[in-house]
């Protein structure tokens, strides 16, 4: 019985795939907050740029939150550390120059250095005020205003979003409801 018993120990641990010398450990990446970044309903991000653009992965990593910038630097770029440890020291809108370098830096890993730049380009056009390149824009005249300001449907019409403004809404009387 005992030989029996043995034997089939023996044939088990042949079974058994073998482990090798090296491990690997894959973290998962959290926020400060303890959620799972990248992955949550609302928010996830793809490397494949079919479900993730370039332009809205970069904007991902741009706006990461203020706390994880330095962890996700070093965990996800190959920036030495000493830079990175430099940025630990920077504070209020240095941060945000910090956030800039990760979203270039894991957008040029992933989509490459020529689609990481056209999303810098993009998104500092768009939010830093200088429009230009590629970014539209709409220019109202003043007979468009009404006391200095635009209706919906003027800055709709304007960048072309619907063809004409409804007969309904032509009059501009407000509070008209269009679906009556």
């Amino acid at each position: 019985m005992a030989v029996t018993a043995t034997k089939e120990k023996r044939e088990r641990r042949q079974r058994k795939p073998k482990v090798s010398d090296e491990k690997r450990v894959n973290y998962i990446l959290t926020g400060s907050n303890g959620s799972k970044m990248g992955k949550t309903a609302c928010n996830a991000v793809w490397l494949d740029p079919a479900k993730t653009s370039p332009y809205d992965f970069y904007q991902y990593w741009r706006n990461v939150g203020d706390a994880d910038v330095i962890k996700c630097l070093k965990m996800l770029t190959f920036l030495p550390l000493e830079q990175i440890a430099e940025m630990e020291t920077w504070q209020d809108s240095r941060i945000n120059t910090a956030k800039e370098i990760l979203a270039f830096e894991l957008t040029k890993l992933v989509h490459g250095e020529e689609k990481a730049q056209k999303a810098q380009q993009s998104a500092r056009a768009l939010f830093g005020g200088a429009a230009g390149g590629e970014t539209p824009t709409v220019e109202l005249t003043e007979a468009e205003l009404t006391d200095g300001a635009a209706d919906i449907m003027t800055l709709l019409v304007k960048a072309g979003l619907v063809a004409c403004r409804p007969p309904r809404l032509r009059s501009g009387k407000t509070g008209d409801d269009p679906l009556k």
